[in-house]
C-alpha cells in the first residue's frame, strides 16, 4: 500500500511528489475562492441589488449549455493526449492535438454568432428587472465571450494536465481570479456599478487564462505545434466517438446542475432567483473543493491506465473515494449544522429563513461529490456510453421533478429537493456498481468506502446544529472557532477510528516532510 504512487513521471518528479504539489496549489486556490466568494457575493448584492446579482450566476450557468459539443470533445481530447504522451507516442500525440485544435476551433466559430443572437434576446427569455434590460444583454455577451475564450484556452491547458502539472494550471487560475476581482473593484470604485462591468471582468480574466495556457503549452510540450497536415480523420473519429457519449453525459449533467436557476427564475421571478443563487454559492464552493481534489487524481489514473499498472489504479481509486468522503464530511456537516448562523452573518438577518434550503442543497453532496474519482475510471476505460444514457435519463427526471414539486407547496425547496433526489439516486445506486464492474471488483466496494464519511457528516451536522442552538453564534470569529473545535475532534476520530493502519500509512507517505526526507521517492 505504501508504494501506491512511486513511479517517475515523464516530466521528471515522482508522481507522488507531484500529487502533493497539485493538492497544495489546488487547496490554496480553493481557500482563495472561498474568501473571494464570501466577500464578493454580499459586495455585489449591496451594489447591484438581489435581482441584479441573480443574473450573474444565471449567465455563467447558461454558458454550460452553449459549450456542450466543445466541452465533450475537450474531455475526450484530454484522455487521448494524456495516454499518448504518457506512453511516449509523440506522432500520435501530434495528430490528437491538431485534430482536437481544428475541431474545437471550428465549433467555436459556429457558436460565436449564436451567442450574440442569444444575448440580445435574454430579456425576453428570462425574468429581468426593467432597470437591467440593456445591462443583461452586455453581461451575457461578455460572459459567453469568456466561455468561448476559456474553451479555446483549454486546448492548450490540456498539455500541463496531460503532464500532471496541475500546479501550473492552478497558478494561471490564480492570475485569472486576481484579474477578475481587481477589475470589479476598480470599475465599481470609479464608475457607477453595473452588470456590464461584471461581464468585462470575466472576459478580461479569460484573456489572461488564454495567454497563460499558450505559454504553458509551449513550455511543457514543445513537440506539439499547430499544423493542419497533422489533422487526422482517424483521430477525429476517435475523439468524436468518445465525445458523442460525453455530450450525452454532459446534457444529463446540465439537467442536474444547471437547470435550478432557470426554473427558479421562471417560476418565482428575479428576486427569488437572486436569493436562490446566493444560497447556491455554498453548494458551488463544495463542488469546487471536490472537483479540485478529483482533478488531481484524474491524470494519475489515466497515467496508470496508459502504463498498464492496474493494481495501482485500483488501489488509488478505492482509497480516493474513501478519502474524498472523509474530507468532505467536515465542511458539509458544518455548513448544514451552522446554516442558521452562516446566512445572517454572511448576508444579513433576512436570509436566515433560507437555512433549510441550504441544508437541502448541501446535505446530499456527501454522496454525490465523493464518487467524483469514479468518473475518471469511465473515461480511462472509455466506458462512457452507459453512464451517458443513465445521466441523461436521470437528468430529464430531475427537470420533471423540479417543475412538479414546487407546485405541491414546496416552493423553491422543491427545485433543490428534486436535484438532491435524482442525483443521489444516480450516484449512490448506479455509478459505484458500474465502476466496480469495469474494474472487476466487489460491487459493494465503493459503497462500503463511503459509509464512514457519510456517518461522520451526519454526526458533525447534528453536533454543529446543537452547538449553534446552545451558543447563539453571531460573528465570523465565533463561527470559525466553533468549526475549528468540531474539526479538531473529528480529525482525531477520523485518523484513529475511521482510517485503517494501511490507509494512515498511505496518507503519511504523501506528507511534504516525508517527500523531502526521502528525496522525493516515497517507496
Amino acid at each position: 500500500m505504501r508504494s501506491l504512487i512511486t513511479a517517475k513521471s515523464h516530466n521528471g518528479p515522482t508522481i507522488n511528489k507531484q500529487i502533493v504539489l497539485n493538492l497544495i496549489t489546488k487547496g490554496g486556490m480553493f481557500v482563495l475562492n472561498i474568501i473571494a466568494g464570501l466577500w464578493l457575493v454580499p459586495y455585489l448584492i449591496r451594489h447591484l441589488g438581489i435581482a441584479g446579482y441573480g443574473l450573474i450566476p444565471l449567465a455563467t450557468q447558461i454558458t454550460s449549455y452553449v459549450g456542450l459539443i466543445s466541452d465533450a470533445i475537450n474531455n475526450a481530447f484530454a484522455r487521448f493526449l494524456t495516454i499518448n504522451l504518457q506512453s511516449g507516442d509523440v506522432p500520435k500525440a501530434k495528430q490528437t492535438f491538431n485534430s482536437a485544435f481544428f475541431s474545437i476551433t471550428s465549433v467555436l466559430l459556429v457558436m460565436f454568432p449564436i451567442a450574440l443572437v442569444f444575448s440580445y434576446f435574454v430579456p425576453s427569455l428570462f425574468e429581468v428587472s426593467a432597470e437591467y434590460v440593456q445591462d443583461s444583454r452586455w453581461l451575457f455577451i461578455f460572459i459567453l465571450g469568456m466561455f468561448l475564450i476559456n474553451t479555446f484556452s483549454s486546448i492548450f491547458t490540456v498539455s500541463p494536465y496531460a503532464m500532471n502539472r496541475l500546479d501550473l494550471i492552478n497558478g494561471a487560475e490564480l492570475l485569472s481570479l486576481v484579474c477578475r476581482i481587481s477589475i470589479i473593484i476598480a470599475l465599481f470604485t470609479f464608475l457607477k456599478p453595473s452588470l456590464q462591468q461584471i461581464g468585462i471582468s470575466y472576459f478580461a480574466s479569460a484573456v489572461v487564462m488564454l495567454i497563460a495556457g499558450i505559454i504553458l503549452w509551449k513550455k511543457l510540450t514543445p513537440q506539439l505545434s499547430i499544423r493542419l497536415k497533422d489533422f487526422s480523420f482517424f483521430e477525429f473519429k476517435n475523439l468524436a466517438s468518445t465525445g458523442s457519449w460525453l455530450i450525452v453525459n454532459q446534457i444529463g449533467t446540465l439537467l442536474f446542475l444547471n437547470i435550478e436557476l432557470i426554473v427558479v427564475n421562471k417560476l418565482f421571478g428575479a428576486a427569488d432567483g437572486g436569493k436562490y443563487a446566493a444560497v447556491l454559492q455554498w453548494s458551488t464552493l463544495l463542488r469546487t473543493l471536490a472537483g479540485s481534489l478529483s482533478v488531481v487524481l484524474t491524470p494519475v489514473i489515466l497515467t496508470y491506465y496508459a502504463r498498464g499498472e492496474r493494481t495501482k489504479l485500483l488501489n488509488l481509486t478505492k482509497l480516493s473515494v474513501k478519502f474524498m468522503c472523509l474530507a468532505l464530511a467536515l465542511p458539509i456537516g458544518s455548513i448544514c449544522g451552522f446554516s442558521y448562523s452562516i446566512l445572517p452573518i454572511w448576508l444579513g438577518p433576512d436570509f436566515r429563513e433560507l437555512a433549510p434550503l441550504m441544508m437541502v442543497m448541501v446535505s446530499h453532496l456527501i454522496i454525490n461529490l465523493s464518487v467524483l474519482p469514479l468518473f475518471a475510471i469511465n473515461i480511462a476505460y472509455n466506458k462512457v456510453r452507459v453512464p451517458g444514457w443513465m445521466t441523461l435519463i436521470m437528468g430529464m427526471g430531475n427537470v420533471v421533478l423540479a417543475l412538479l414539486l414546487p407546485g405541491m407547496g414546496l416552493g423553491m425547496y422543491g427545485v433543490a429537493l428534486a436535484g438532491a433526489i435524482m442525483l443521489t439516486a444516480k450516484n449512490a445506486l448506479f455509478l459505484p456498481f458500474y465502476s466496480s464492474s469495469i474494474l472487476k471488483i466487489g460491487k459493494w466496494s465503493f459503497i462500503k468506502a463511503m459509509i464512514p464519511g457519510v456517518a461522520a457528516a451526519v454526526s458533525i451536522g447534528a453536533i454543529s446544529f446543537i452547538a449553534d442552538w446552545l451558543f447563539s453564534i453571531g460573528s465570523w470569529l465565533q463561527l470559525f472557532m466553533a468549526i475549528a473545535a468540531v474539526g479538531a475532534v473529528y480529525a482525531g476520530a477520523a485518523w484513529f477510528i475511521l482510517l485503517t493502519r494501511d490507509e494512515r500509512r498511505t496518507l503519511r507517505s504523501l506528507l511534504p516532510n516525508n517527500i523531502f526526507r526521502n528525496g522525493g521517492d516515497m517507496a
